[in-house]
């Protein structure tokens, strides 16, 4: 089981099998040594211009609003809206490799609502 703590509240899920990496750190940030690297994503109109609908667009406009702009801010909401976004696609792109039975379909279609808050 994978087990993670978000909002002061630890959880367990089972994986099913399924392991992933968040391995892109192109368009992150990080904080080290008292120092903030980031890549203010102004300076790059287009991620902003995509599709409407399109869930990978569709998060870095939400992004966009929940740090006003300031790249450099860390906000924890962001996580969770990527977390959306992997969970938006196992559904609309692998659901049918990952060979989900109902229950699961339907306890993934509700962690990603709730992902969103």
């Amino acid at each position: 089981p994978f087990e993670f703590t978000m909002g002061g509240r630890t959880a367990r899920c089972k994986t099913g099998g399924l392991h992933m990496q968040l391995i892109d750190f192109t368009l992150s940030r990080l904080e080290a040594n008292g120092r903030v690297l980031f890549c203010n994503l102004e300076e790059d109109p287009e991620i902003f211009m995509g599709t409407a609908g399109v869930c990978q667009f569709d998060t870095y406009r939400r992004m966009r609003k929940v740090l006003r702009k300031r790249w450099e801010s860390s906000n924890l909401r962001t996580n969770a809206m990527w977390m959306h976004y992997l969970a938006d696609t196992l559904l609309t792109e692998k659901a049918q490799d990952m060979a989900l039975s109902s229950d699961e379909e339907r306890a993934l279609r509700g962690f990603r609502k709730r992902a969103l808050g």
